[in-house]
């Protein structure tokens, strides 16, 4: 099918979110959809092929956005700053953190809580997994850089990226302001970063 990226295509798209996020993925209908958007249903095959289609267009960059800022925070080139960094983190990042929770909250929301019956209603799952990956990778890392510093277990590990995820849907949930978006993130990187520091500080020679 030709992708038809028009007025009509972005009039889709925009009744689309709202039904799902009104009513979920496998509740929404594609002739409200249809409806909303000022076109005929038979007309809306005409851009996609069906209801999966259009979801994933709406959540599939928010989805690839995510996944590849939480790999950047967790690579080579954040290691040393994440052992001098107030929060683990420098303040350029958490802002990062700040603009895409905040930019993205109605697609994160539709990921976590109104994805059943869609191709991404494993995304908590695949999102955890994915944190519990790189963070295995990034405790590699700090070992090979910092030669003492302590392991923590497999299973701790995937725990915070599970608790992790929670915590991303709690904040889209009760629809936070910017304001509010800032000081968590404050206090939950302090959090994390002292927690974290404690467990893996280097053993002494």
């Amino acid at each position: 099918m030709r992708p038809l990226k028009d007025k009509t295509y972005k009039a889709i798209l925009d009744a689309a979110r709202g039904e799902f996020l009104l009513h979920g993925y496998k509740n929404a209908s594609m002739r409200t959809i249809a409806r909303r958007a000022g076109v005929g249903t038979s007309n809306l095959y005409n851009y996609f092929e069906g209801k999966d289609r259009i979801f994933r267009a709406i959540v599939t960059p928010v989805r690839n956005r995510l996944f590849s800022f939480i790999a950047e925070q967790h690579s080579k080139e954040r290691v040393s700053c994440s052992r001098i960094a107030p929060f683990g983190h420098d303040m350029e990042v958490v802002e990062k953190y700040i603009d895409l929770v905040w930019t993205c909250r109605e697609e994160i929301w539709l990921l976590l809580y109104g994805a059943d019956g869609s191709s991404e209603s494993g995304f908590r799952d695949a999102l955890t997994d994915h944190i519990t990956r790189v963070s295995h990778e990034y405790q590699k890392l700090e070992i090979t850089y910092f030669h003492r510093t302590k392991s923590v277990s497999p299973f701790f590990i995937h725990i915070m990226a599970a608790w992790t995820v929670s915590v991303l849907g709690e904040i889209v949930t009760h629809r936070l302001d910017r304001p509010r978006i800032r000081e968590f993130f404050r206090e939950f990187f302090q959090f994390e970063y002292a927690g974290w520091m404690a467990l893996t500080e280097p053993r002494r020679a």
